[in-house]
């Protein structure tokens, strides 16, 4: 377990009594790790149309999945902080229809 304190003289924090510098940066929304060919797929799905929720449950399967694998891969690396956009798959139109469970 880490200690982490705010040091005031310099605006930061303290890990462990260390200054702490952050690594990292923006990462693109689960969208773009789709693997091309399936992304051409997710990107016309007509969710009126029968099937439309499996196949947009794939869609968010592969795209989080790879995302999650980017930050894994990011933290053997060092990095520490990441800003992912859309993390969520539930938002807005392009979202999963609120009567499909992804737990």
């Amino acid at each position: 377990t880490n200690t982490v304190q705010v040091d005031h003289h310099t605006a930061g924090l303290l890990v462990d009594g260390k200054p702490w510098a952050g690594v990292g940066w923006y990462l693109y929304p689960w969208k773009s790790n789709l693997p091309k060919p399936l992304a051409k797929d997710c990107t016309s799905i007509n969710i009126s149309q029968p099937g439309a929720d499996e196949k947009l449950a794939d869609c968010v399967t592969w795209g989080v999945g790879n995302q999650t694998k980017d930050m894994e891969g990011m933290a053997q690396r060092g990095v520490n902080m990441v800003m992912p956009y859309s993390l969520t798959p539930f938002e807005g139109r392009a979202g999963l229809p609120a009567r499909h469970n992804m737990t």
